[in-house]
């Protein structure tokens, strides 16, 4: 059941990003590439400390329709953030000129995999932008699939890695691995326990008891201009002091040598989280739904007290998820500062419509949240 509603979903987007191509470029697109998003269990704020990691990619994420050009340009068009600048390929190979719109992630791809064919595009998603499922991971892996398979022979995982190197380069946020790695590398059915420092990747089976919903507070941040690098650089600067490269090498004893209170509780979260998503994999396994909620609880309580991620909204749509019958656990998943948030349930608990007035009704009074069931799914490929 579930893999047919996947299919549906994915042939929809595609007839979609067919007739908004068709539209906009008078003739039919050759070639489709589906990138999903991805929402993360447990495991945040951890994978540029070379840490643990627990993403889940999703049915839902990006559909990018495109045929070649003789311009030597690509040509963008979004459902969703309208038309691009072009971008000179030839000229990007030789010098890094930003785009000033979203025409930054495909450029910052393009450049990085060396990439020069041109190219008309047309993308339509149904992610949340910044809603905390990486969207603008999706759409890179997208293209980085699309000129991988128009001349390179990149694994996804290799595949990951240059996207990453694109977006902390170039796009100019100072991310880890997490969001690409989900997306490229993501296995139906499964979540994946991902080793940051090694790329080592376990495919983790969901129970089918569970269901993992995503809950959105609708409240967007931008990373490159919100404190995410701030958090990444204060990491790096508690290692140093601790005469490490990075947390993951740091023991919970050597933190009391930590006389910085704010970088002590940054380095306290990174340690813990750690450990949480070792117990996570655990309690899943066994179906231990007191374990896998109070992990969730201690993750959202560290990430909002220790690492000062969260945000007035998302502590108002935890607290009211866990009000909602059949809920087992939640907390803020992505780079926090708004987005959204995972929830746990036992299947057959809620149905998406009655969630959200649900959750509204528990408590969620200044904002209209919004909230779909994800499935674990594959990760990006032709289609």
């Amino acid at each position: 059941m579930a893999r047919a509603r996947v299919w549906y979903i994915h042939l929809g987007m595609k007839a979609s990003a067919a007739e908004l191509f068709e539209s906009t470029y008078g003739y039919a697109a050759e070639w489709y590439v589906f990138a999903p998003g991805r929402i993360n269990l447990i495991g945040e704020h951890t994978d540029y400390s070379e840490g643990l990691v627990f993403p889940m990619a999703i049915q839902h994420g990006i559909t990018i329709a495109a045929a070649p050009n003789r311009h030597h340009e690509l040509r963008l068009i979004s459902s969703l953030a309208g038309e691009a600048e072009s971008i000179d390929l030839l000229q990007l190979r030789t010098s890094w000129i930003r785009p000033k719109d979203w025409g930054v992630y495909p450029a910052a791809v393009a450049r990085t995999l060396k990439f020069d064919i041109g190219l008309d595009v047309a993308i339509v998603s149904d992610l949340p932008m910044a809603g905390g499922v990486s969207s603008s991971a999706a759409l890179e892996i997208g293209f980085a699939t699309l000129f991988n398979s128009l001349g390179g022979n990149l694994t996804p995982l290799q595949l990951a890695k240059r996207v990453q190197q694109a977006e902390s380069e170039l796009v100019g946020v100072p991310c880890g691995i997490m969001d690409m790695l989900a997306s490229a590398c993501g296995v139906e059915g499964s979540a994946l326990l991902v080793d940051t420092r090694d790329l080592s990747i376990e495919p983790v089976e969901i129970p089918s008891r569970y269901e993992i919903y995503l809950a959105d507070t609708g409240k967007s941040r931008e990373l490159a201009k919100s404190d995410y690098g701030n958090r990444a650089t204060q990491c790096a600067d508690a290692a140093k002091i601790l005469g490490s490269k990075v947390l993951r090498d740091v023991r919970s004893e050597d933190l009391a040598n930590l006389n910085d209170e704010m970088l002590l509780r940054r380095a306290r979260h990174v340690l813990s989280e750690n450990d949480r998503v070792v117990s996570f994999r655990k309690a899943l396994l066994k179906g231990d739904d007191s374990q896998i909620g109070y992990l969730l609880a201690e993750s959202h309580r560290s990430l909002r007290d220790d690492f000062e991620v969260s945000c007035d909204e998302l502590d108002m749509m935890v607290e009211s998820c866990l009000k909602v019958p059949g809920c087992i656990g939640a907390r803020m998943t992505g780079a926090g500062f708004g987005g959204a948030c995972v929830a746990i349930f036992r299947a057959g608990g809620s149905q998406n419509g009655p969630m959200i007035e649900q959750i509204y009704s528990s408590g969620v009074k200044t904002f209209k949240p919004s909230v779909r069931q994800c499935l674990p799914s594959g990760g990006a490929r032709i289609i």
